[in-house]
Formats: C-alpha cells, structure tokens, sequence
C-alpha cells in the first residue's frame, strides 16, 4: 500500500506570518486540497487518452492536441476509454458542486473527473500546470514525469470573468483565441464580449448589414471558432450589445434608428419611441443567439444621455401612453422590454447597473453588473436582482500596472498594481445570507480608449488576471500574496511559452509590512505599530501603504496612518478614513501616502476601528517609490497634485 502524506499547501499564510509552501505544484489557482503519495506517473509516446462520455469530447480533445502540440506525441483517443493512460470522466451525481473536479495520479493512470464539462476543463488545466512549463507551446518531449497525487477542487465563486471591449479597438480572431487560452489557465469561466460600441460594431448582421461597413468586423466563422474554443476551454461567452446608448455606430449606419438632439444632430442614443427600434434589437439577439448560444446576454443600459428624449415627439408619444414620468422610467420601460425579448429568445438579461435608475419592477432575473462601486449593487440587491461585481477601482485592467514610464498611459491617473488586484473580495461581509446567493461573482474590465496594440492589451490582461482567477477560486482565509508570488514565476514561464506578452516590473512590486489578527483589532481607535528597515524603506519619497482586509465575519476603518524616524519624530502622516475591501462607507482613497525625506529605518503606525464584529484578519502592505527618472509624470506622486487626483473608492 502506498504511504501518503497530506500537503496542505496555504495553510500557513501570510497572516501567521510562516512558510506557506510546502510542494513543488506551482498551481495557480491553487486547488483546496491535495495529497501527494509515493511515486510517479511517466507518461512517453505511448500516452494515449479516453473518455468516459460524449460529454468530454470538447475539453479532451482541446488537451490531447495540446499534448500533442507539446510534446510530439500522438496521443491517440481509445475507443475502450479504461485502457488509456490519460482518462476523462463527467459525472454529475459522483459531485455536489458543479464546478467540482477530482484528479487522480497513480503509477498507471492519470484520472479527471468532473461534475460538467467546464469543471472537466479546469481539471484538465490542473493537469497542464503540473507538466513543465513548455507544454503550451509547439515542442518535441521524450517523457513527462508527474508526482502521483490526488487534488479535490472547485471554487470559492461561481462566475470569474472579464468584460472585454473589442468594439473600440478591434481585436482579430487569433488575438481572441491566444487570450482565451491564457485566461482559461487561470480558471476564468467567463468572457463578456463587448461587440458594439460608439466606435464600432463587430458583430456581423444579415439583416442589418452597414453596421459592420465602416470598419472591421468578425466574420460568422470567426464568431464559430471563438465560441467553440471557449466551450472546449470551459468558459462562456456573454455577448454584449449595448444599447440603448453607445450606439453611434448604428445610428450612423442606420440614422432612422437614432434620436435627434435640439439643433438636429443625431445622438449616440436609440430613439426608444419608435417600434423599428424594438424590431432592429429583437433581431439582432436573434442573430447572436444563432452564433454565440448561451445562457445570459448583456443589453448595456449603461451611460445613457437620456435628455435628448425629452423633447422626442416619439418618445413623448410612448411615455404619455404608457404613463412614464420621466426619461429615468423610460429607460427603464426600454430595459424591461429587452429583457422581455431576450426571454423569449431563451437567454437570461444582463444590464449595467444605471439600469436601476428608473426602476425595474417585477423583473427581478434581470442581472445587474455593478461598475461604479458597492453602493450601486446593493440597491439592486435589495430589490432581489443577482449582482455581479466589477468595481472600476479594484479591477478595471484599462488602468495601469504601475507608475512605471516604459508603461503605455492607461486611463485616468488610477494605478491598479498586482497585489491590489490579488486582494480583492467580491463577497461583502455585511450581507444577509438570502443576498450573498444572489451574488453571482466578479468580473474584471478592459475598456480599449487606450488600447493601441494586442501587445499592450496582454500586458494590461496578464498577469493581473492570475492574480483576480486566484482571488475568487480560493476561500479567502487561504490566500498568500507570497506564496502566490513564487508560484507566479513558473505562470510566467507558460506565458512565454503560449507567446503572450505580460507585464513585470520587480522595482514596482509591494514589500509586505505586516499583518493582524482580529484579538488585535477590537477596540476603538487601536494603534498597530510595524518596524521597517533601510531595505524596506530604499529610496525617498512618498510611499504607497495599503491596510487591506483578508476574512471575517467584520472589517476595520482605517483612520490614519504615520510614520516615525529612528528618533520618534513623526515624519509624515495622512489622514483620512477608509473602511478596509468592500463598502459603501468609502469616499476615500484605500491608499495611505508617506513621504520619507531619506532612506532608513521607520516605525509605521496605523490607527483604526472594528466595524461590525470586528473579527477579521488583515494584512498590509507597502510599494516603494520609483527612482525619479524611470517615473511617469502623470503619475508621480511626488507632485501634491497628482497625488489629489488618485480616485475614491
């Protein structure tokens, strides 16, 4: 019998302030839990793979030519599935949690098995993780040796995403395949594409064909392709029309569709007043049902200039008789009209969160995407609609990496390092639990205004979005910013090898400063100290210290922070509350900036306060200034000016 020993790789986080990693399986995700045994599996030429069911078709194909690709083997698929050395198994009564996998290594086998297809699909990312790195690119082996080991896994969070603007600057097919591949490594199960926009419109139409005249477009079987490498990769495409605003693009193709303004300039805003406006949406979800199938569908409703309305003759004509108040309930009509048509056309609505300006009413399955921060996806949960986070402060991936000058300008002077995006929590600790089962996940965004190059998209995507796939497939006491660190090294090496370009500037990565445990939280106004020596503190200049949540059931509100010099003289201090990860209280930077005039050693004090229980573990972190001349101007904080420019929470 086979001596086993349990691994539990993240069981000593960053909190208890010990070794976190105990095996060489550089997983990111990493999975819940593993057990390693005595012995390996050698897979050579002669590794072939079966399926248990129709239902691994998509995903095991896509990985036996991946190992094909890799390796220059065969890889043969057994009609006798049970003899072949790499075996596939979808088993929906075997698990409780659809996204559930289970990867069994013995000295004979290599064993997935999954709830559904797409949980087969994160397993067999698992699998490509533990061979070497060069496995995702073309290559010639002779064998692979892997440890035998069983991992039991699914994540912490349903939905992980990212909503992706190719209607602003126009991605091609091979940019979107490349980009699927690299956020299926990180276990993103969704993929909003966002298709048509003031600037653009990509998707192709039969019926309405000058919308993709003025510029380029997909073709249906680009469209074919895209979508059947996602299914085989696990992740759904949530189609996105944005309407009734941003849709320049139409109306300029298509005038009649749009509504005037008072001096007699069309508007980027559909005139929701007239019926061909309902004819032009309903045919066009007909359209994309017919290319992308699937369950939800994104309608926009975001950023409506809705005053041009008020003085429509159309539009006037349709509130009177429907007894709308204002353009607000208009909106709103228009939104449960679409979501109707979508309905019928057996897809679920998806809307930005402006789409609760007006009232939805009854149409409680309306899912609402909250971009503009907390408070505008509570009230939505208050209503009963699911929410999906995507808060533009913690993971809008069109702002920049770092302060770094090599970096290409991103939008706003917002800079959204790693390790921020790392530590974001898409579960509000002070939800009732009848509401946090209407949360559905998180996703991230990438608007492309300042998008010139696939290149500088990949280096905005990645590996930022490692860091968001770890964050929400992981139970969140579990999290190790260090360890996921270390495991990131070998990630990169399956960048390079996939051919995807990513961002890494070591000078711009945070040092970690310490960490707290809730007994050290529980009064009022408490003072945490931490210790910093010339190395942490390098260089002069401002600093950037972030005090940020991990798990609890409570949270703290951060209320100043300062530091000391060796002498006790306090040096630099900011002032200003911020409550710590996810709350409408926020109207502050979660940013605490101090200046040290020169390199050495600092004491550094953080004043807060529970909220709530107050029993919550947290951790703090500190990035260090950049020299002056490898600093953007736009945003050095070295300028007071800058540093006031830096975005509420």
């Amino acid at each position: 019998m086979k001596m086993k020993k349990f691994v539990c790789l993240i069981v000593c986080s960053a909190f208890s302030m010990g070794s976190a990693w105990s095996a060489d399986l550089d997983l990111i995700p990493l999975p819940r839990q593993v057990e390693l045994a005595q012995g390996t599996l050698s897979l050579g030429s002669d590794t072939s793979i079966g399926f248990s069911s129709l239902d691994c078709q998509e995903p095991g194909l896509y990985f036996a030519e991946k190992l094909r690709q890799g390796t220059g083997w065969q890889v043969p698929v057994l009609e006798d599935w049970s003899k072949a050395r790499i075996r596939l198994i979808v088993d929906p009564a075997s698990f409780t949690n659809s996204e559930e996998y289970k990867l069994s290594i013995t000295q004979e086998h290599a064993d997935v098995a999954a709830a559904t297809p797409q949980a087969l699909a994160s397993g067999l990312q698992t699998l490509l993780q533990m061979m070497p790195p060069d496995i995702y690119a073309q290559g010639t082996k002779s064998s692979i040796v892997l440890p035998c080991a069983t991992i039991n896994d699914f994540p912490e969070i349903g939905h992980r995403g990212i909503s992706f603007d190719v209607a602003r600057y126009f991605q091609d097919k091979a940019t979107i395949l490349k980009l699927l591949e690299g956020l299926a490594a990180s276990k993103i199960n969704s993929f909003q594409w966002h298709l048509t926009d003031d600037q653009g419109w990509r998707f192709p139409s039969k019926a309405y064909p000058k919308l993709t005249q003025s510029g380029s477009a997909y073709t249906e079987d680009d469209i074919k392709e895209i979508v059947q490498r996602a299914r085989q990769l696990g992740i759904r495409i949530i189609p996105e029309i944005d309407m009734p605003g941003h849709s320049a693009a139409a109306i300029k193709a298509y005038p009649e569709l749009g509504t005037k303004r008072e001096n007699s300039n069309i508007s980027n805003v559909l005139n929701v007043g007239k019926p061909e406006v309902y004819t032009f949406a309903e045919t066009i979800v007909k359209e994309v049902n017919e290319l992308i199938p699937g369950t939800y569908f994104h309608m926009g409703a975001d950023e409506v200039a809705r005053g041009v309305w008020k003085n429509d003759p159309d539009c006037i004509k349709l509130m009177e008789k429907e007894g709308l108040k204002n353009v607000n309930e208009l909106q709103a009509y228009f939104t449960r009209r679409i979501a109707s048509i979508l309905r019928k056309h057996g897809r679920k609505p998806l809307a930005w969160d402006e789409a609760m300006d007006g009232g939805l009413g009854e149409d409680k399955d309306i899912g609402i995407v909250a971009w503009r921060g907390t408070q505008f996806g509570l009230k939505p949960l208050d209503a009963g609609h699911p929410v999906m986070w995507t808060p533009g402060s913690r993971i809008y991936f069109d702002k920049v990496n770092s302060r770094n000058k090599k970096e290409p300008r991103g939008y706003g002077n917002h800079v959204l390092p790693l390790y921020m995006v790392y530590s974001y929590c898409p579960m509000p600790t002070f939800l009732p639990p009848e509401q946090q089962k209407l949360v559905m996940g998180a996703q991230a965004g990438l608007w492309a205004e300042v998008i010139h190059s696939p290149d500088q998209m990949f280096e905005l995507v990645f590996p930022r979005i490692s860091a968001l796939g770890e964050a929400l497939w992981m139970p969140r006491e579990k999290k190790d910013w260090d360890s996921y660190l270390k495991r990131l090294e070998t990630m990169k090496k399956r960048y390079d090898a996939m051919g995807i370009p990513y961002f890494w500037d070591e000078k711009s990565m945070p040092v970690t400063i310490g960490s707290w445990e809730p007994k050290q939280v529980a009064a009022p106004r408490t003072k945490l100290t931490y210790r910093l020596n010339p190395e942490q503190v390098s260089r002069s200049g401002y600093h950037e210290i972030n005090a940020e949540y991990a798990f609890g059931e409570g949270t703290v509100v951060i209320h100043s922070m300062e530091w000391s010099d060796a002498s006790g003289k306090i040096v630099s201090k900011d002032v200003h509350d911020y409550t710590s990860t996810f709350s409408p209280r926020n109207t502050a930077e979660h940013y605490y900036y101090l200046n040290a005039d020169a390199p050495g050693e600092y004491s550094l004090t953080i004043t807060l306060s529970p909220v709530g229980t107050g029993s919550c573990h947290g951790w703090v972190q500190m990035i260090r200034p950049l020299p002056s001349e490898e600093t953007a101007p736009v945003y050095d904080l070295q300028s007071e000016k800058n540093r006031n420019k830096q975005p509420k929470e």
